[in-house]
């Protein structure tokens, strides 16, 4: 009976959690619309919130893509995430290591409906990658071409930065999340306005604060892995 009350208690802390993160997502979000569509606007890049001159709106901001080169081989979502009106914020999550982004959740904000849409993109989604990119990673990086890894969405970050994608010249001025937006705007034909960078150790503090979470594992996780 007490081994029943620990495992729900433990349940209803990651319902919390969970609850929490998205709660904290969407206000960020809310938080960026709200700035950028007053005086002075914001510039919510990244890890920074830096003043910038100008009362723009999110949405007069919007460039035209400025890819140097397709980067898949004509790889297309088959149904549309988003409206075309809609604002879009991609929320970053890497790993320990800063390695992968194993979370991209895109926030997508349909005004006209007073809509806010959450759309996780799975992490291990396959990129069929264009001759051109591959190309010019073997020529960043031989070696890492014969991973498997690099095809998922998760690791197109790092192949945006040992291309050096757009010599840094794309919208974020940063070839790791011009890449990374470009890629998701390519394939599934949404057009990412910004992005929220977020590191696991921010999450850390927020499960800390309520106390953490105790979870019950019955087997032994030490084993030799095939792969």
């Amino acid at each position: 009976m007490a081994a029943a009350r620990k495992k729900k208690k433990s349940v209803c802390k990651k319902i919390l959690i969970a609850e929490i993160i998205v709660l904290i997502a969407v206000g960020l979000v809310a938080l960026y619309v709200l700035v950028l569509n007053k005086t002075p606007a914001f510039e919510f890049i990244g890890r920074f919130l830096s003043p910038v001159e100008g009362s723009e709106s999110i949405k007069d901001r919007r460039v035209e893509s400025n890819k140097p080169f397709t980067l898949t081989k004509n790889q297309k979502y088959y149904n549309s995430l988003t409206g075309p009106d809609n604002i879009n914020v991609l929320i970053i999550g890497t790993d320990v290591d800063g390695t992968n982004y194993d979370t991209l959740l895109l926030v997508s904000i349909d005004e006209e409906n007073n809509l806010v849409r959450l759309i996780n993109i799975p992490r291990d989604i396959y990129v069929d990658y264009s001759d051109e990119v591959l190309d010019r990673l073997k020529k960043a990086f031989p070696k890492y071409t014969s991973s498997k890894g690099i095809f998922k969405i998760n690791a197109a970050h790092t192949i945006g930065r040992l291309i050096e994608y757009n010599k840094g010249a794309g919208r974020f001025q940063k070839p790791e999340f011009d890449f990374t937006c470009d890629i998701i705007e390519e394939v599934f034909g949404v057009y990412i306005d910004d992005y929220v960078y977020m590191k696991p150790s921010s999450f850390v503090r927020i499960v800390d604060y309520f106390g953490g979470v105790d979870i019950e594992v019955p087997y032994r996780m030490k084993y030799n892995d095939p792969l």
